[in-house]
């Protein structure tokens, strides 16, 4: 794995991770 697929991958899933908090958050304050 060099590095150039792996900060792909890490700029992914931290995509993901900000996504996902970022939806939880939207709920919790309309809720």
């Amino acid at each position: 794995m060099n590095f150039k697929n792996f900060s792909d991958a890490a700029m992914v899933s931290i995509q993901y991770f900000l996504a996902d908090n970022w939806s939880e958050l939207r709920v919790y304050r309309f809720k």
